[in-house]
């Protein structure tokens, strides 16, 4: 409020001429808005503004009209339209001789109180409202526009919550008094949600819906307010009715996301035609789902909220600013609201700053902006001696990406699994996986878990989408680190292709509720050509009486001396003159060593590639074995078990070749084990 008390004494003390641009200076001279008008279609009315002011001034020229006041009235409106610092002057003398005609008018006042508004002296604005509301209590524009004054003087800093409740007070008046009224009920709701008031929010969306349902305003603030509560399917449901409401141009807003890009992303991404811009962000909301295995992607409905939120919290109409391309706006976008706002009153002629805190581990991030024009558009500082400010701002916003934390309750739900492959049926690979929960204690007897499941393929294409319930009450139970984890099996053919995906797994449920999220990367082969192949190496879980079971392990951990139980298939070994195959496997055990730049994928593609070209990298095997087997087929499956005795505690590596005798071919293939001290 000071620093508009300020610029007021010094346009009180300004000529005209000097006051006109003063006013452009500080956003009194900004274009007029659909808010300046109890009749918003007055705005985009057509027709000459100048020829309607010089029709009225000569009406009023006339005996007969010279004492009418709303001859005057009208004249202060058109004044008003044209926007400019002069003419708004203008327009409060027109007001100014039409309250002398007619001082009991609430309508005078509350005009003049709109041109007060317009000019930003927003003291002479609520003065005016108040006495139109003196005049008549009723009023539904003297309220409304009241809480316009507030809402908006809240917005600018949202820091003074006694300037949010004010803005509350005159829309609740406004709305008691007309209940149908579009803006005023959306306001209430918004402001209501502002407050931590979801109950009358929620009122106000529902009415909204009813009475405006052509309105994308309202199913957006519903949407708000459920993914506030986490209910999610219903957000989703919202936004997109909001969506089907919507212009090209107000849809491609909520699309955009140049913001959440790097300069040269963005760059290239702006640059794209519509075809391919669409493809780049289905391609990104795939890569940042924080449920990639649902249908749902809860941090594209969180773009929508805060896209949403930047544009009602933050555009300025009169400057013709979008919420979402204010700095602050794109800050919320790219963070969300901050956690903590604080206020410092700049010094002498320097603007105000408004400081945006984000936690960040133990400490916080700080944005920093500065109403530096007084014109309310807080925006990164230009003025050099605040360049410390500037470019700590500007060095976040480019460097640090966006923030989104998963907004449910869950807890982290224990899981482990592993992954398999070998030839399905009718040309298809088949996947196995095996998964392992360690459920809470209070749900071991009898729980229920859910399972989605999807594939994407290497441009991110969901493929072999599924969802599955597993009871614990049929699952296998195993035992590691003293707790007991139930695994369960899902095996799925999947249509031949050898490329890289991802696999994405969902399982949540439980009492009280957990979760568990996990992306694999795999490489998917094909097992139906005639080249020589091997399937997967399965390490697997033992049986009850220490033999080696078909069921693979989704935590191969196991004590120093125990056995390791290890399977595999080998397909289209070659047949001798009787029919015959012959081959030779060799296993070796090497200890792990951490990844190198390249990833722990590609270290173990690297080794798999050695292993196969005889260009082994120099690590010691633990273990090595090799023996020749043959076989009436030239399909062969094979079980080991491996004695563990001479192996310390570590992560280990089984390397297992297969090698061709008659076609002079091998294959090789490789899993990892943890030995553990004894006792665990």
């Amino acid at each position: 409020m000071l620093k508009r008390m300020v610029a007021e004494t010094l346009m009180a003390a300004l000529p005209a001429a000097a006051l006109a641009i003063c006013l452009s200076g500080c956003g009194g001279g900004g274009k007029a808005c659909r808010g300046d008008f109890l009749d918003p279609a007055y705005f985009d009315r057509s027709g000459s503004v100048d020829e309607e002011i010089s029709s009225l001034r000569d009406s009023l020229g006339h005996a007969t009209d010279a004492g009418r006041a709303d001859l005057h009235r009208k004249l202060a409106v058109a004044y008003r339209l044209k926007g400019t610092p002069e003419s708004r002057l203008r327009s409060i003398e027109e007001l100014d001789a039409a309250l002398r005609l007619s001082p009991d008018d609430p309508l005078l006042h509350i005009e003049k109180g709109l041109t007060r508004c317009a000019q930003r002296f927003v003291g002479d604005a609520v003065a005016s409202l108040e006495t139109a509301i003196d005049i008549d209590p009723g009023s539904f524009e003297a309220w409304r526009h009241l809480g316009m004054i507030y809402r908006d003087e809240y917005l600018e800093e949202m820091c003074f919550p006694g300037t949010l409740r004010k803005a509350l007070y005159c829309f609740r008046r406004a709305n008691a008094i007309d209940g149908t009224r579009e803006d005023a009920l959306f306001e209430l709701g918004l402001l209501s949600l502002l407050d931590g008031l979801p109950a009358e929010a929620s009122r106000c969306f529902t009415e909204g819906e009813r009475l405006h349902p052509s309105s994308p305003r309202f199913p957006l603030l519903a949407a708000t307010i459920f993914l506030q509560s986490c209910r999610f399917e219903e957000a989703s449901g919202r936004f997109e009715h909001a969506r089907s409401l919507m212009g090209e141009e107000e849809r491609r807003g909520f699309d955009d996301i140049a913001v959440l890009l790097t300069d040269d992303e963005a760059f290239l991404y702006r640059n794209l035609d519509e075809r391919n811009r669409t493809e780049y962000e289905r391609r990104f909301w795939a890569r940042n789902d924080p449920t990639p295995a649902t249908s749902l992607n809860e941090r594209l409905l969180e773009h929508y909220r805060r896209v949403f939120l930047a544009g009602e919290m933050l555009s300025i109409p009169r400057m013709e600013i979008a919420g979402s391309q204010t700095a602050r706006g794109q800050a919320l976008i790219r963070y969300g609201i901050p956690t903590t706002v604080d206020y410092k009153m700049g010094q002498g002629l320097d603007g105000p700053f408004v400081i945006w805190s984000y936690p960040a581990g133990d400490r916080f991030v700080r944005l920093y902006f500065q109403d530096e024009f007084l014109n309310g558009n807080y925006h990164i500082p230009i003025d050099p001696k605040f360049s410390v400010f500037a470019d700590m701002t500007d060095g976040i916003l480019r460097s640090v990406p966006q923030m989104y934390r998963f907004p449910l309750a869950f807890a982290d739900l224990q899981a482990q699994l592993q992954w398999a492959q070998t030839r399905g049926a009718e040309g298809m690979t088949r996947i196995e996986l095996s998964l392992g929960i360690q459920p809470d204690d209070a749900s071991l007897s009898d729980g229920v878990y859910h399972l989605d499941l999807t594939f994407f393929d290497n441009d991110w294409n969901g493929f072999n989408i599924e969802s599955l319930d597993i009871r614990t009450d049929t699952c296998s139970v195993i035992e590691r680190y003293g707790k007991r984890w139930f695994v369960a099996v899902i095996a799925r053919d999947l249509v031949q292709r050898e490329l890289e995906c991802v696999a994405a797994l969902e399982v949540r449920g439980g009492s009280p509720p957990a979760r568990a999220v996990r992306m694999e990367p795999l490489l998917m082969r094909g097992f139906h050509g005639r080249s020589l192949v091997m399937s997967s190496v399965r390490i697997t879980l033992a049986g009850p009486d220490g033999e080696c079971a078909g069921t693979l392990d989704p935590m191969p951990v196991y004590r120093s001396g125990e056995a390791v139980c290890v399977a595999y298939e080998v397909f289209n070994l070659a047949l001798d003159g009787t029919r015959r195959s012959r081959y030779r496997v060799s296993y070796s055990i090497v200890e792990k060593r951490p990844p190198r730049d390249t990833g722990e994928f590609q270290e173990v593609l690297s080794h798999m590639w050695a292993s196969v070209t005889g260009k082994r990298r120099d690590r010691k095997p633990f273990i090595t074995n090799s023996f020749e087997l043959r076989s009436e087929d030239s399909r062969v499956a094979d079980r080991l078990q491996i004695d563990t005795a001479s192996l310390g505690a570590g992560r280990y590596i089984l390397v297992l070749d297969v090698e061709d005798l008659i076609a002079k071919t091998a294959v090789s293939d490789q899993r990892e084990f943890i030995i553990t001290e004894s006792g665990w």
